[in-house]
């Protein structure tokens, strides 16, 4: 910024040292100097006039290499800060909205801070320039043509605040729009099974209809701008006639001042022309920084301590002490939970539909804090623990189980980059992954599709508890994670996982009781409390939900239901 302001100044200086030499040369020629001192102040300003070409082609590669430097640093920062946002702030943002920030708000804003602030650099530069001389040549002269300068600077305020305004709407709709393509991209397979092609593509055009008259609202603003600006500055020429000859004629001033003032009239109307454009694109910019530092200055609601602990391996021991927890200002979704979860014990969690299960297991993983009561693992409050550290040390199967664009194997790699081959495909075995990945074409090799397209729901289970297991971390979490497997090869991933279960805590959230058969505790939730809890054959000897839920799925129940 140092080296491109410098030559910024550099090149103004000389393009208005270059009207000065012309002037002296006009005046040496009607003077009747037929000598070597015309030609040299004409060389003179021709060789002024390249070095500003040349200083201005400098300032200019130096700025825009500034640009995008910024551009890089602020999409770094903007992913990076995304990534340590809490779980809570990614329930209530928009995909599509983000995407926008990310790519074209932070294009917008780089326009604006590169090429924006370059002209606005270089106009008021010039003007700062061209004002000097002009009031030291002749200061009459220079009220006179600069007359209509305030009246510019007026208008260009009051258009800013308006086009401002104008700019922070197109950006708002232009996110809209963004989402809805998202959205109906990810959900294009929704969108076809119940035939509604048709419905979205009409939205779709809704939002860029709206996109287009915001669009145009703020073109007409500026359409409305530019012919006050070009009225106002021509105001100046038509001053520098006739106060300038009148002057020629009294003999204050040469023929040659009246034709430098002219080049600097000529000088400033280009840039007073461009300021329009200029303030369109840094009131464009500045939208969209409000945007991205929206964003930016976004704190965690879930972050690691100041003074975070970590130990060398956490044993497993998990406690809630009268733990109660809603989402933002909603209802309690748990209610007053105390349970105690022994270091290597399998605990099965079985309820209703929104009784609070995964919450339950979220507040383990630390994606939320309780909104009353405390978690802790090994008698430590989760709140004193090194958030990653702690992540580190508990493996997850979430509900959907999410797999990226890469190989196979680097997603079960996923938490263990570094895993060899041998380590992949033993965890993959024990899921029962390994039997339709062998069956693949480049098998481990192979890419997967975007959220994993091209695979069933089950085999999508299977790879992210295979990502699980090769994590051999102290805490295993399953989410629900065989509901998309019949229950043959769910009976066979919880054999080949009885292996993995022994020696680490291992929770088991699902909706099937023969998920959870074996578990050494089973506790059944109903609205967000633990209503029922103990050992499989005593839940159902009491007759109480859990038994119900056996009824229902008891092979009489599903017989008779069909």
């Amino acid at each position: 910024m140092v080296f491109s302001v410098t030559a910024l100044v550099l090149s103004l200086i000389v393009e208005g040292a270059a009207p000065a030499a012309i002037a002296v040369a006009i005046n040496r020629g009607l003077d009747g100097d037929e000598g070597g001192a015309l030609l040299a102040f004409a060389l003179l300003a021709a060789g002024l006039f390249l070095a500003r070409g040349i200083l201005s082609g400098v300032f200019n590669f130096l700025w825009q290499f500034q640009s995008r430097l910024i551009d890089r640093d602020l999409r770094d920062e903007f992913y990076a800060h995304l990534q340590k946002l809490s779980y809570s702030f990614f329930d209530r943002a928009e995909s599509g909205d983000l995407i926008s920030r990310g790519i074209s708000d932070i294009e917008a804003a780089r326009m604006a801070g590169g090429m924006g602030l370059y002209r606005l650099g270089e106009i008021v530069g010039k003007y700062a320039v061209v004002l000097v001389i002009m009031f030291g040549v002749n200061a009459r002269l220079a009220l006179f043509t600069l007359a209509s300068t305030p009246l510019m600077i007026v208008a260009t305020i009051y258009f800013s605040h308006q086009l401002r305004r104008r700019w922070v709407r197109v950006q708002a709709q232009r996110s809209i729009m963004t989402s809805a393509l998202t959205e109906a991209l990810t959900g294009a397979r929704v969108v076809k099974a119940f035939a509604q092609e048709e419905a979205e593509t009409v939205r779709f055009e809704r939002t860029v209809k709206d996109l287009t008259n915001y669009f145009l609202d703020a073109i007409k603003q500026y359409a409305l701008f530019l012919p006050i600006l070009v009225f106002l500055s021509s105001l100046g020429t038509m001053a520098l006639i006739w106060v300038g000859f009148s002057l020629v004629i009294d003999g204050v001033i040469e023929i040659g001042t009246i034709v430098q003032f002219n080049i600097y009239v000529v000088m400033l109307f280009g840039p007073t022309r461009a300021l329009g454009a200029v303030v369109q694109r840094l009131q464009n910019g500045l939208a969209a920084a409000d945007r991205i530092f929206e964003i930016l200055d976004l704190k965690p609601e879930v972050e690691s301590p100041g003074t975070a602990g970590t130990c060398e391996r956490i044993e497993g021991h998990i406690r809630f002490e009268r733990v109660s927890f809603r989402y933002g200002r909603g209802g309690t979704v748990l209610h007053d939970i105390d349970l105690d979860i022994a270091t290597g014990a399998t605990v099965g969690i079985i309820g209703p539909t929104g009784s609070g299960k995964t919450t339950l297991v979220n507040l383990i993983s630390r994606y939320y804090d309780p909104t009353e009561g405390r978690v802790t693992i090994d008698g430590q409050d989760l709140r004193e623990y090194n958030l990653e550290w702690l992540r580190r040390n508990l493996a997850t199967v979430p509900q959907d189980p999410y797999l990226f664009t890469n190989t196979m194997a680097k997603n079960i790699a996923y938490a263990r980059p570094m895993a060899n081959m041998d380590d992949i495909e033993a965890a993959a075995t024990r899921a029962q992954a390994g039997r339709f990945i062998d069956g693949l074409p480049d098998r481990y090799e192979t890419i997967v599709g975007e959220r994993g397209v091209g695979l069933s729901g089950g085999q999508r289970q299977r790879v992210t508890i295979s990502r699980a297991l090769l994590m051999n971390a102290p805490i295993l979490i399953l989410d629900d994670s065989t509901s998309s497997v019949d229950t043959e090869t769910e009976r066979l991933i919880r054999d080949a996982m009885q292996e993995s279960f022994a020696g680490r805590t291992t929770i088991v959230v699902g909706q099937r009781v023969g998920s959870m058969m074996d578990a050494d505790e089973i506790l059944v939730m109903d609205e967000g409390r633990i209503v029922e809890r103990g050992v499989h054959a005593d839940l159902v000897a009491a007759g109480g939900l859990y038994a119900e839920i056996h009824r229902l799925q008891s092979p009489a129940a599903t017989r008779s239901a069909s």
